[in-house]
């Protein structure tokens, strides 16, 4: 994968706008659908600003030092916070510590930057600790949050960042991006509708070959709505592994199955499109959980049974049983 897709442009020409006209300001929101790039801007900018031989444009020139530490080990002026682990939080604690680095003197670039990625996956006094850094501002200093899911952070952060939102690019620029990317019109396809219609996410699945184990999640729960499948066998095998990869993949066989429900156009299909609805708001209340509150085993283990369910009443012609096809 080469650049910046270009849905993505319009984006990265307003920041390098500002930051030629000094008016970049001292923290920035990325925020929007997971899939989209918001990453790969973020490390557009860093590259820029952490530059010390810029093209003519401004354009990070790949080749000094500078670009090299970027490229290698890591650069003394640029900080990152993460979670541990996937599917952990990020504690007060760990922000506490990169504001006070972030507060020290640079080391050899011009701007000193902090990169919160996901910054959603703050606990609410992690991003409330925030507050003091993002108050009192220190000349070029930039902090940059990423996130899917920017409505978690309290209204206080948010209003305090410059926030660039972006949407899932329309299908036919989708397609083409995958195409200039070198992928067949069949495999971009595939690719992009097992995504849900983010081409990042899609491009992945091909370089991992994650179609292949998408198809075995949708065999799974295709035999757990037969009744060939115990959905607990199921869900304890999917409850081994914080990966959200499977649920992902099941809150998009979901919404194709309600899709295939409301088309459908009479009372039965409105009534199993309700049940539908109701359990992708249970499942994506499992996937945007963050720690404490509930079991997540047994609430896989509810929602598969009620899939199983599901399953069962709606099996009949044309109600649209789930499938392993990449639609």
């Amino acid at each position: 994968m080469t650049g910046l897709p270009p849905w993505l442009e319009h984006q990265a020409a307003s920041l390098a706008a500002a930051q030629r006209g000094g008016r970049l300001g001292h923290a920035l929101l990325l925020a929007g659908p997971a899939g989209i790039g918001k990453r790969s801007l973020a490390r557009w900018l860093v590259q820029r600003l952490l530059c010390s031989a810029p093209e003519a444009d401004g354009a990070a020139c790949g080749t000094c030092a500078d670009c090299h530490l970027l490229a290698g080990a890591g650069h003394p002026d640029l900080l990152r916070l993460e979670p541990e682990a996937q599917g952990r939080q990020i504690g007060v604690e760990a922000v506490r510590a990169l504001c006070a680095e972030l507060a020290l003197s640079r080391h050899r670039a011009t701007w000193k930057l902090a990169v919160i990625d996901p910054a959603d996956a703050m606990t609410q006094a992690a991003a409330n600790s925030l507050l003091k850094t993002l108050e009192e501002p220190t000349d070029n200093r930039l902090m940059i949050l990423v996130a899917e899911h920017p409505e978690r952070l309290p209204a206080t952060v948010r209003s305090r960042c410059q926030a660039l939102r972006q949407g899932l690019p329309s299908r036919a620029d989708a397609l083409a991006w995958l195409r200039t990317e070198g992928v067949a019109e069949e495999a971009a396809t595939a690719a992009l509708d097992a995504a849900g219609g983010a081409p990042l996410r899609a491009w992945t699945l091909l370089e991992s070959e994650g179609l292949a184990e998408r198809r075995q999640w949708l065999q799974a729960l295709a035999e757990v709505a037969r009744g060939e499948t115990d959905p607990l066998a199921l869900a304890a095998d999917w409850g081994r592994t914080a990966d959200p990869a499977p649920l992902q993949a099941w809150a998009a066989e979901i919404e194709s199955r309600i899709g295939r429900q409301l088309v459908r156009g009479d009372e039965a299909g409105r009534l199993a499109a309700r049940r539908l609805f109701r359990l992708l708001d249970r499942l994506w209340a499992l996937l945007t959980w963050q720690g404490g509150g509930i079991n997540r085993q047994l609430q896989l283990e509810a929602l598969l049974l009620e899939w199983a369910r599901l399953g069962t009443r709606d099996v009949r012609p044309g109600a649209g049983v789930p499938s392993t096809e990449s639609r």
